[in-house]
């Protein structure tokens, strides 16, 4: 896995990429016992809308987005690791738009980006 999240905008900003590369290493080899996400699911509701909150910034629209699926118990969470368009590879192309934007690096705002994909994929090694 990549190394500890410091506050370095150019460093943070090389990890997030390594773990972007490694959800979409996962997302493209999840096992078939696993199921396939619906565009009706928690992560297509959710990550499929690549707005802007213009007053509050990119940070906020990607967290309340983020929070909107993974905010759940141990059990729901276990649910979202799911396969093909509607599953992680919406994730990482979710979170791939987002990192790309104009002011997302304010406010450390990098160093919380990581620790979700570093969340996200220790929960997909339990699964």
């Amino acid at each position: 896995m990549a190394g500890p999240v410091t506050n370095n905008d150019t460093k943070n900003s090389k990890l997030v990429s390594q773990l972007l590369d490694q959800l979409k290493e996962v997302a493209n080899s999840l096992p078939t016992t696993l199921p396939d996400g619906t565009k009706d699911g928690p992560i297509a509701i959710h990550l499929s809308n690549l707005s802007v909150d213009e007053e509050e910034g990119p940070f906020y629209s990607f967290n309340r987005a983020w929070e909107l699926v993974f905010q759940c118990t141990d059990t729901e969470k276990r649910k979202l690791i799911v396969r093909r368009k509607y599953g992680l590879k919406m994730v990482h192309s979710f979170t791939t738009h987002f990192v790309k934007l104009k002011g997302i690096e304010a406010n450390g705002n990098l160093v919380l980006i990581a620790e979700h994909l570093k969340t996200l994929l220790q929960l997909i090694t339990e699964v």
